[in-house]
């Protein structure tokens, strides 16, 4: 089993504790140069807690069409930590799911944006092993699966 959680971008005690336990921090960032710089700036607060072990990825969101997108390579140099995903613009079809009250991805689940949640999902899924609960459980480490989880935080 997982758990998302949605918090805001804030260096509170509630956030560090929950970044700090966290198997797998997933940033979402803009395309643009302000979104970049903040994002850096948290990673570099981030840096300075017990979050040594926690693995570190960037997920881009479009949430308008831009004239002049900072490149990829650029974000990821910038960052110092992998891009896990990039979601694309889609401000009228969110909208349409949202009053429709269906999730994006059973709304269309072949446009762009969907098709580009679940290939993140997968990305995460490979990235976070289920060790705690093979540990809760009582299976040893041998037995939790391997799932090539590397160490983006380390800079």
């Amino acid at each position: 089993d997982y758990i998302v959680a949605d918090i805001p971008t804030s260096l509170a005690d509630s956030n560090r504790a929950l970044i700090e336990d966290a198997a797998l921090l997933s940033l979402v960032v803009e395309r643009d140069s302000l979104a970049v710089d903040s994002a850096r700036l948290l990673l570099r607060a981030i840096d300075t807690w017990k979050a040594g072990r926690v693995s570190l990825g960037a997920v881009l969101v479009n949430r308008a069409a831009l004239v002049s997108p900072m490149p990829l390579a650029e974000i990821e140099v910038q960052l110092a930590i992998p891009i896990l995903g990039v979601i694309p613009p889609a401000a009228d079809l969110c909208a349409a799911a949202q009053n429709a009250h269906s999730p994006l991805l059973t709304f269309e689940a072949d446009s762009l944006p969907a098709i580009a949640l679940r290939a993140l999902s997968r990305i995460i899924a490979h990235q976070v092993p289920l060790l705690r609960s093979s540990a809760l459980s009582g299976a040893s480490a041998a037995q939790s699966p391997a799932h090539g989880m590397y160490r983006a935080g380390v800079r």
